[in-house]
């Protein structure tokens, strides 16, 4: 049997069609394949990154709340030493004001 030569060119034309569509589809699949390397790695990095952002956040706050905690500790403390200092104040008048009692009863009843 004889082939026809533009049977066979068309063939040959059509196997070499074929080839290039699998290196296509090839190409194709190994390109998505990277690219959800690419995809999947950078959603790692942004997870990771975005743990160490809310830790450094998480830090912060905790950092301005101590802040925060020692200003009020040594605003209470200036308010007990003032109520200390205005009690002794207010105590030493009452002494001085029982002492002159205690002496003006002495000299009344002296009289």
């Amino acid at each position: 049997m004889h082939e026809n030569p533009a049977h066979s060119v068309l063939m040959k034309t059509v196997a070499e069609i074929k080839e290039t569509e699998e290196k296509y589809d090839k190409i194709i699949a190994e390109a998505k394949e990277k690219a959800d390397g690419i995809l999947r790695k950078a959603k790692e990095e942004i997870t990771i990154e975005r743990a160490k952002v809310e830790e450094e956040i998480t830090k912060y706050k905790n950092e301005q709340l101590r802040n925060g905690k020692e200003d009020i500790e040594k605003e209470v403390e200036k308010i007990i030493e003032d109520a200390k200092e205005e009690a002794e104040k207010i105590s030493k008048k009452r002494l001085n004001t029982s002492t002159i009692l205690s002496i003006s009863k002495s000299f009344i009843s002296s009289l």
